[in-house]
Order: C-alpha cells, then structure tokens, then sequence
C-alpha cells in the first residue's frame, strides 16, 4: 500500500461497493464489481470475501471472484500508459 492511499476499513469498502453496486444499472453490476476491484485493488488486500459478505449485494463467493478479477485487471492495466490503453480501445471498436 502506497503512502497516498489510506487504509480503510472492511466496512467502508463494504459500503462503497454496495453504493457502486446499487448506482449500476440493470445488466452492469457485475462491470461495477469489476471496478470496485480496479479502483479499490490497494485498499482490499485479501479480504474481497469479508467486503462482499458486508457489502451483502448476493452470492459472495462469485461476487468475491469479480473483485479478485478487477484487482488483476488492475496490474495488468498499470502497465500500460493511457495512449496506448486508448489505442488498444479503438483498435477493438474499429
């Protein structure tokens, strides 16, 4: 963990995740998830099963995966500046 991210609490991450998950619509809650991961990947080490039971948005065991999974994304993402992130993009949608 990095000195400009703060430790926060299994409760307030379990918070924030279920603010996400209730703020997506219908058919990008499990996007949301994904992004609760990249976004918060520092800040939830290993306990993505603890925030998910607190979040109590479902079946925490898959739901603990798509966390797990965002915070993967995440390393790989860091590895790449943003133009050729964009690129990569548009290289996709054509």
């Amino acid at each position: 963990m990095t000195e400009e991210t703060p430790r926060r609490s299994i409760e307030e991450l379990g918070r924030i995740l279920r603010d996400m998950y209730d703020s997506a619509q219908y058919g990008e809650k499990s996007a949301m998830i994904l992004i609760f991961g990249i976004q918060y990947a520092e800040a939830i080490g290993k306990r993505a099963g603890d925030i998910v039971a607190l979040a109590d948005i479902g079946d925490g065991n898959s739901y603990a995966t798509e966390v797990y999974k965002g915070m993967r994304l995440r390393s790989v993402l860091t590895r790449y500046d943003d133009q050729t992130l964009l690129q990569l993009i548009r290289e996709e949608t054509g």
